[in-house]
């Protein structure tokens, strides 16, 4: 009987039942037993522990044990205290049962406590009372960005997040009635808030202090009541003298002489001895990007004296060159395109934007209806008629064939939502090569998490900058090139470049036409009934081929139609991704694999990759929140939006393949060492390649794989030399048992093993020439599982096949790998072992 690997914590978690299995001596997963409590529930909070990255980071094989349980009870007495018990007792115990580690927490909570009502000391009352309000109401996160709505005088923001969505808010700090924060961390997510308010408000040397000196002016506590029969916290914070609200003493600019600060000021109507607040700073940006004459502006409040609450606003701008300087009306011309920009806006949020394509030949290549609210979808010449498609919409992801030939709508999870990006602006800087400002178009999709479950599945975002748009009519020509032409047919803005044609509604800004000698004619209009396209594609493509207990059997016999990836092929063109053409012997052998794929899927043998996606794809948003575990730094993370999240990602595999390969095996091993230097950690760092480098289970796959993925050059060709070493059988054989967990845990292993099966000789003989350059030993790995009674009993026979591999040929193929990236071959190998090297 087959068995799974245990794992209780990671993203699998809701969707996987596993069986513990014990490889040697290494141990696998980590399991959190809480005992003592009963709100939160102890699963809960079992599970945000497993979660932690605290607690991860302190189940590496160079922590023992002992340590580990100090971490797990400090973060759960953390978050026990942001639950509102003051001083709960908790002890940990490891426990080692069937290859799995346990740690038994076991709590004594003591009497718990809610948050009551709010003493602001220190303020005026009506400041105080706005203080109340943003401690108990949602407040956007440190890393949403603020986008002001209105570019007068109105002060409304809305957050974004790095999207460009709209950002999801965390809970207040402080709910009456709920379990109060007791914890040392939250004073400091207090402060932080009070600082954010304080600069709203416009006091913005007070906030400078308190970032600066911490409690020197404000003292932020929570108070517990004297009786033992209150259960009721209070949150107290008091304020030192406050300095005066701050007022602008001075205006600077910077970034050149494009621009005098009297025009700055007259433009932005600002003077001296204002009141000054940080959504005023925001105002003034949005403004000056909105006029779209700047490259770059970026405003910053330089503080004065305290005591008077001055401050200096200081402006750091360069101008487009050729466009009308700040405060002159700008031309008819730059008029256009400004309406131009809010066309493609106003479409977007609308019905949507269509895009219509065709190429110089003639003939509609493709059309393209892009909404902020619906996704985007793409038509192809000679299926639009028929309904060929690919869509990302608030249905799903989807590809429509034409003709009745079928679709495969894939319903998304509710735990995330499909976001198209789009951005065109102007780059700060000279190109050095032409010595202009270039234009910069991108084009991105990701998934990101949506804010709420009636939020649509798909969606489009699109920074479009007012200066990028402004400067089509002023961009420069090439030194030894003609210029650009711009004139006027009636009422519509004609502009002629390079042998292209674009124009303009000077009504409306609509792009009515672009035509150039390379790509052919671009047509934009405003898209009608999104429902009603999405109905239609589906009426006449036919039925869905996704099966919702089948998505990768059913992906995989859709997919392997030449209809489907034909038009995948066209859709992907469209991108200028250009499929390479491939004839002959290779043609040949991918589309036996393509069949073998295919058959094995058809028998069954993905069954198993089907239960894990699909149990993933229907997994329901839990209802219970698992309980915040604090951060010593406060909640506000810091540091780039971008390492945060792949430190988070490369946490969540190191979790994953410490549940399923255990602690000490070589690729969990790498993931630890990945997620080091992307936490910038340079002690674990160099921790971790200790301990790889020291391993005896490591063996030459362990360190090709290593010298391959280290950026660092002699670190990577010590790892090859190491390599070198371990050029047996035997440790060959120890590399691949963790991969082999690897494979059955996702179910791969039966699919792959499946897929090789149905392989003839020749074809397997070319796809071991076409993956590692040589024909010799695929054969033999084959044998085995050929030879096998079925699938299943073909998996079982893969060790005996990569044994026989190694022999013939990959320990040769290993060995010249790893001298090329610094390992220095070596003869004779470790324990009499003779493997051969070429």
């Amino acid at each position: 009987m087959r068995t799974r690997v245990a794992g209780v914590g990671g993203w699998l978690r809701n969707s996987l039942v596993v069986t513990a299995v014990v490889v040697g001596s290494a141990a696998f997963g980590l399991e959190i037993d809480v005992r003592g409590i009963a709100s939160p529930r102890p699963e809960l909070l079992a599970r945000a522990l497993e979660d932690d990255e605290e607690v991860l980071r302190s189940s590496t094989p160079a922590v023992t044990d002992e340590r580990m349980a100090m971490a797990v009870s400090k973060q759960a007495r953390l978050a026990l205290q942001r639950q509102g018990y003051p001083e709960p007792q908790v002890s940990s115990t490891v426990e080692a049962a069937e290859g799995l580690r346990r740690v038994v927490v076991t709590v004594e909570h003591g009497s718990r406590f809610v948050a009551g009502g709010i003493e602001i000391t220190g303020l005026p009352e009506p400041l105080a009372e706005r203080l109340r309000e943003r401690l108990t109401t949602p407040q956007p996160p440190a890393s949403a960005k603020p986008r002001v709505v209105d570019a007068g005088n109105a002060k409304t923001l809305v957050w974004l997040n790095d999207q460009g969505r709209p950002a999801r808010l965390n809970a207040p700090l402080w709910s009456p009635g709920e379990p109060a924060a007791l914890d040392a961390p939250y004073t400091e997510t207090v402060q932080t808030l009070v600082a954010r308010f304080l600069r709203d408000e416009g006091y913005l040397h007070a906030a400078e202090r308190l970032k600066q000196s911490r409690y020197a002016d404000c003292e932020i506590a929570v108070h517990l009541p004297k009786t033992a029969e209150a259960d009721t916290a209070t949150l107290a914070i008091r304020f030192a003298a406050l300095p005066p609200a701050s007022t602008l003493q001075a205006v600077e600019v910077t970034g050149g002489e494009s621009v005098a600060a009297a025009t700055v000021r007259e433009f932005l109507d600002i003077t001296n001895g204002m009141p000054v607040t940080e959504m005023d700073r925001q105002r003034w940006d949005e403004q000056l990007r909105q006029s779209g004459r700047f490259v770059r502006h970026e405003i910053s409040l330089r503080m004065g004296d305290a005591a008077e609450g001055s401050v200096t606003a200081v402006f750091d701008l360069i101008a487009y060159p050729g466009v009308s300087p700040l405060g002159e009306p700008l031309t008819r011309e730059e008029e256009v395109m400004l309406r131009f920009r809010d066309w493609l806006a106003d479409s977007l949020a609308g019905s949507g934007l269509k895009i219509t394509w065709t190429q110089p030949a003639g003939g509609a290549e493709a059309s393209c209806l892009l909404s902020a609210d619906h996704g985007a979808m793409l038509q192809l010449a000679g299926h639009a008629g028929a309904g060929g498609a690919l869509a990302f919409t608030d249905a799903g992801v989807g590809l429509f064939l034409g003709g009745g030939a079928g679709r495969f709508e894939l319903p998304l999870s509710a735990m995330g939502q499909a976001v198209v990006q789009a951005a065109l602006s102007v780059r700060d800087t000279v190109d050095p090569k032409t010595g202009h400002y270039r234009h910069d178009l991108s084009l991105g999709a990701s998934i990101g998490s949506s804010t709420s479950e009636d939020d649509p599945a798909a969606v489009v975002t699109a920074r479009i900058e007012p200066v990028a748009c402004i400067a089509f009519v002023h961009r420069a020509s090439a030194a030894d090139g003609p210029g650009q032409e711009i004139s006027w047919e009636g009422d519509s803005l004609v502009l002629k470049r390079d042998g292209g044609v674009a124009r303009f509604d000077g009504a409306s800004g609509q792009l009515l036409e672009l035509v150039t000698p390379e790509f052919g004619r671009i047509r934009l209009e405003q898209a009608g009934s999104w429902q009603t396209a999405l109905a239609d594609l589906r009426g006449v493509s036919g039925d869905n081929a996704y099966v919702q207990e089948r998505p990768v059997s059913s992906a995989i016999g859709f997919f392997s139609s030449s209809s489907a990836r034909g038009l995948l092929g066209e859709a992907l063109g469209v991108f200028g991704v250009k499929a390479e053409t491939v004839g002959g012997e290779q043609a040949d052998l991918w589309a036996a694999v393509a069949g073998a794929v295919k058959a094995a899927a058809a028998d069954g043998g993905f069954a198993e990759v089907d239960g894990l996606v699909s149990a993933f794809l229907t997994t329901p948003r839990s209802d219970e929140e698992t309980p915040k575990i604090p951060s010593p730094k406060g909640d506000e993370a810091g540091g780039d939006p971008l390492m945060r999240a792949l430190a988070k990602i490369s946490g969540k595999a190191w979790s994953w393949l410490d549940q399923t390969c255990g602690r000490d095996a070589w690729p969990t091993g790498l993931a630890r060492l990945g997620n080091a230097v992307l936490r910038q950690d340079g002690g674990a760092m160099f921790q971790e390649v200790t301990m790889y480098m020291g391993s005896e289970e490591t063996g030459p796959l362990a360190h090709l794989v290593a010298a391959s993925v280290i950026p660092m050059k002699p670190v990577a060709a010590s790892f090859a030399m190491r390599g070198q070493t371990r050029m047996t059988a035997k440790a060959f054989q120890n590399d691949c048992v963790p991969i082999m967990q690897i494979f059955e845990k996702s179910g791969l292993d039966l699919a792959l093993v499946s897929t090789l099966r149905r392989l003839d000789a020749d074809a397997l003989d070319h796809l071991g020439e076409s993956l590692l350059g040589s024909r010799e030993g695929v054969a033999a790995l084959l044998e085995p599982l050929h030879a096998a009674a079925s699938d299943e009993a073909a998996v079982a026979a893969v060790p005996d096949g990569l044994a026989a591999w190694w022999d013939a040929s990959l320990g040769g193929t290993v060995s010249l790998a790893l001298e090329q990236r610094g390992g220095t071959a070596i003869a004779t190998r470790p324990d009499g072992d003779e493997t051969l090297r070429r």
